[in-house]
């Protein structure tokens, strides 16, 4: 059997995310939520959130993942390490799909036996991105949710060459998968409808409608058990998600969020989602420039369209969000790195007739500072995970989160199996603990949380040192029911965390 060549493009990406590959269960909230509803669907046949107490209907999250992983759940129950490679297998799908749209867009023949330089690099840019690797082993829904995107799109371009209807129908079957995979899929989807309204009119209709016919299940399931078709606008809304009691925004609060963003990720987030270090406005800013071009120059040529609007979509979507960190960026990364490809070929063509190779010099620039930045990780890597599976499950975990779940682990063996706990991370702690867990309410209002503990009838409260919400939410309530509390575990080692009963 002959060797392709172009297996490389996969194999060594995927062998680099091994290398970097990590045991440990990663400490946010959102990674034990999917598992939490997995398990909902695996064992109980149902969408609820099993960490909270009444046991309520799920809303927050889409489907679609935690369905993915309930058959590992089931099968494997509390060992998250299966999961962990679901997410890894989605990363090589979308390395295989990164591939077949770039070569679509830069006109690459597929029956070429080697894909030119500039393919080769731009995909490698990609795979051996720091923080798409490290989000290789997360269960989170980032990687999937590109891998989809990619999908989606490599249909419709393939769509878009010979209006076969039946790619017609995958284009947007695929990108409502988006949808239950991520609530901002929908900006995918109305990219795709903005690129069939320029190209082809008639299609739009019939993609429209299965959109709608897709998505409206999800939605209407969630306004009959919870009222709202998704709490994202809700939460949109706030003034401050940690801090309920300022209220809801005004315009102004608005375009305050949305330059704080953009200053933010001008000035960080974007170098480090490509660099994966952080020198400031003297990379990103040029690297900024550069995808600006690129942008111009993308919505210029047919194949490419669709990646810039979903690119444009996406960002004004998430620059009027609350927060926005490389990790939300990373499901366009592709689209980031293809027009820093772009810009930079329009750059060079004004330097010497375009002979210096501007473009392929830059992405080789992100590919080996990314890279750089992940060899700094592999003995600490190796040594975390050889500690991890000699038994020792909270070695790899930084002090403050080690001592967390060390109360947890307590909780577990310690406490009633219906008892309540009010934790800062409730998924995290019911996780580790097996117990009903809910986080305090964002409030300064002491009585308000007196009676947030009655109405949720809270029997243990966990006091941590790591968050500052803690500090100014918990600790002034904590410390006015003084005569109420009564220690039940205190870690030895600082940063401390308590275990606190309430004594009613």
């Amino acid at each position: 059997m002959k060797f392709h060549p172009r297996l490389l493009l996969l194999i060594l990406p995927i062998l680099w995310a091994l290398a970097l590959f990590d045991f440990a269960f990663f400490t946010g909230g959102d990674n034990a939520y999917y598992l939490i509803l997995s398990k909902s669907i695996a064992f109980h046949h149902s969408y609820t959130d099993l960490f909270l107490p009444g046991t309520p209907s799920a809303t927050h999250f889409p489907p679609l993942l935690p369905l993915i992983l309930s058959p590992f759940v089931f099968i494997f129950g509390h060992n998250y390490i299966p999961e962990k490679f679901v997410v890894l297998f989605f990363f090589g799908v979308s390395v295989v799909f990164c591939f077949l749209v770039l070569q679509k867009v830069l006109g690459v023949k597929s029956r070429s036996t080697t894909p030119g330089i500039d393919l080769v690099i731009l995909v490698f840019a990609y795979a051996f991105n720091f923080v798409a690797v490290e989000h290789s082993h997360h269960i989170l829904s980032e990687i999937p949710y590109l891998a989809f995107s990619l999908i989606s799109i490599f249909f419709l371009m393939n769509y878009l060459e010979n209006k076969r209807r039946c790619l017609l129908f995958l284009t947007i079957f695929t990108a409502v998968l988006t949808f239950h995979l991520r609530t901002i899929g929908f900006t995918l989807i109305l990219a795709e409808f903005l690129v069939l309204l320029r190209r082809d009119r008639k299609a739009l209709p019939i993609a429209v409608g299965l959109a709608i016919l897709l998505v409206i299940p999800w939605s209407l399931r969630n306004f009959f058990v919870s009222g709202s078709t998704s709490n994202y606008l809700q939460q949109f809304l706030l003034k401050n998600v940690y801090a309920a009691d300022l209220g809801t925004i005004t315009f102004g609060d608005f375009l305050g969020r949305i330059q704080n963003n953009s200053f933010r990720f001008a000035s960080q987030i974007y170098c480090e989602l490509m660099t994966s270090k952080n020198p400031g406005l003297l990379i990103s800013i040029p690297l900024l420039l550069l995808t600006m071009v690129g942008v111009v120059e993308g919505l210029k040529g047919s194949k490419s369209e669709v990646m810039i609007w979903y690119l444009l979509l996406y960002n004004i979507f998430m620059l009027s969000w609350h927060w926005y960190d490389s990790r939300y960026a990373l499901p366009v990364l592709p689209f980031f790195l293809y027009s820093i490809y772009l810009g930079s070929k329009k750059v060079s063509s004004y330097i010497k007739k375009g002979r210096f190779p501007i473009p392929a010099v830059l992405l080789l620039l992100l590919f080996f500072s990314n890279v750089h930045s992940g060899s700094k990780h592999l003995s600490p890597r190796w040594r975390g995970n050889q500690v991890w599976l000699s038994g020792d499950r909270l070695y790899p975990y930084p002090k403050g989160f080690r001592n967390y779940f060390e109360v947890a682990q307590f909780a577990e063996a310690n406490t009633a199996e219906n008892a309540i706990v009010c934790a800062r991370k409730p998924r995290l702690f019911y996780w580790f603990s097996e117990r009903k867990s809910i986080v305090y309410p964002y409030t300064s209002d002491t009585k308000k949380m007196r009676d947030f503990f009655d109405e949720n009838q809270i029997q243990y409260v966990v006091l941590d040192t790591i968050y500052g919400t803690t500090k100014a939410y918990l600790m002034p309530a904590l410390n006015r029911m003084r005569s109420e509390l009564r220690l039940v575990y205190e870690t030895p080692t600082f940063p401390k965390v308590y275990l606190l009963e309430i004594v009613h």
